[in-house]
């Protein structure tokens, strides 16, 4: 692929198929959910179509509207830090409170 002038983009949470790969632009390929060991064909559609009903808020809505398991979310969290923009939970600690930062 490299020596036709193709590259991989990372796997994205907001731009990665389910299964499938897409172009982004010309030469980049992002590649799919399930070309993650451990994520299956069906739980990248899952992640896919959750999200086409809305931006994720965090890791907990990300479990509930997707119905991944915790040893799924783990591998995805671990993997080029696919979730690292969304915040483990709701919950609001004290430490945001105190300083303003509770987005």
């Amino acid at each position: 692929m490299y020596a036709r002038g193709i590259t991989f983009a990372p796997i994205s949470l907001s731009e990665s198929m389910g299964r499938d790969f897409k172009k982004k632009e010309k030469g980049v390929i992002i590649p799919p959910f399930n070309a993650i060991n451990d994520i299956s064909e069906s739980m990248g559609i899952a992640i896919e179509e959750a999200r086409a009903e809305g931006e994720f808020k965090n890791r907990d809505d990300f479990a509930r509207r997707t119905g991944l398991g915790s040893s799924a979310i783990e591998k995805l969290a671990a993997y080029g830090g696919i979730l690292d923009g969304l915040p483990e939970s709701a919950q609001v600690s004290l430490e945001d409170l105190l300083s303003g930062d509770f987005t």
